[in-house]
């Protein structure tokens, strides 16, 4: 078997992933989707409609504002929901309190941005409008009820977006499952096209125990009781190598050992299942009835 070291792309790696290369065009793709489509898409409606101040700025102008200020705020988002994602790693929250609270901190980050670049276009201001001098933080009340009135359909589409993504297309960013972090000396290899069958799956050494297989783009990540492995293989073709392991594939991008499951939260549309090892793996629909067969759900 030959071994050397393999790109480890991460869809919280963003923007920094891209540009690199030997990443595969279907992850690029889902990147450019969630980090330019979507914010770019937003911010055309918003300045389409000449939304808030930009009312005022002339309609080219009002787009452009809108979209760049969308992406600055999307890319906030983003790393402020990362960070909490992994600071409350271990107390295992919902991913919708995750979104909640990475959207809630970002909206006093970007609030004196937003008034300053605001005032860049104070100049461009039609019918005499100015913009207002940014007021005082105060832990009142109405301060507070201000601040949320103002950022209420950021939150929410932080979070419905975020949602689509992790429940129906397959993506979940901000799940402990994507947050985890590395080890420090990761193990990374190439499967041997002839192994021995008689060997433990993956040239894991004896004994181990896999806990669950992880697709990412041409490679499955194993995790085990002897830390992370990536195979260049496709997940079909790694469950195949599991014969006389219980455990059932959960999502399409998630094949889980059922003696790895701690514990099951089946509530809501997508179960959840929590592993010994700290991973938190999604059930989608699609896989829902073979996890309930297997064990691995209520």
């Amino acid at each position: 078997m030959t071994t050397e070291p393999l790109p480890l792309p991460s869809r919280a790696a963003w923007p920094f992933s891209l540009g690199l290369g030997g990443y595969d065009p279907k992850q690029t793709r889902d990147l450019l989707i969630f980090h330019a489509v979507v914010p770019v898409a937003f911010g055309s409606l918003l300045g389409a409609n000449q939304t808030g101040i930009a009312f005022h700025l002339p309609w080219l102008m009002s787009v452009g504002y809108w979209i760049v200020l969308s992406l600055i705020t999307w890319q906030v988002l983003h790393w402020i929901t990362t960070a909490v994602a992994a600071l409350t790693r271990p107390l295992h929250p919902p991913i919708t309190l995750i979104l909640l609270l990475g959207a809630t901190l970002s909206t006093f980050i970007m609030r004196p941005f937003m008034y300053k670049y605001s005032g860049a276009f104070s100049d461009f201001l039609l019918n005499g409008r100015t913009v207002q001098p940014m007021r005082p933080f105060e832990w009142t009340a109405d301060f507070l009820a201000q601040h949320f009135q103002l950022w209420a359909g950021m939150i929410i589409v932080w979070v419905a977006i975020n949602l689509v993504f992790d429940r129906f297309v397959g993506a979940p960013r901000y799940r402990a499952a994507s947050i985890a972090p590395r080890p420090p000396a990761p193990l990374v290899a190439t499967l041997h096209a002839t192994a021995s069958p008689q060997a433990m799956p993956f040239d894991l050494p004896p004994g181990a125990e896999i806990f669950a297989l992880k697709s990412e783009d041409h490679y499955v990540r194993v995790f085990s009781s002897h830390g992370e492995k990536l195979i260049l293989t496709r997940i079909s073709d790694a469950i195949a190598q599991l014969a006389g392991i219980e455990g059932a594939r959960v999502h399409r991008s998630y094949w889980v050992a059922k003696k790895s499951v701690e514990r099951a939260d089946a509530q809501g549309r997508t179960p959840t299942l929590y592993l010994r090892n700290g991973l938190q793996v999604p059930v989608s629909q699609t896989y829902k009835e073979m996890a309930r067969l297997a064990g691995l759900v209520p």
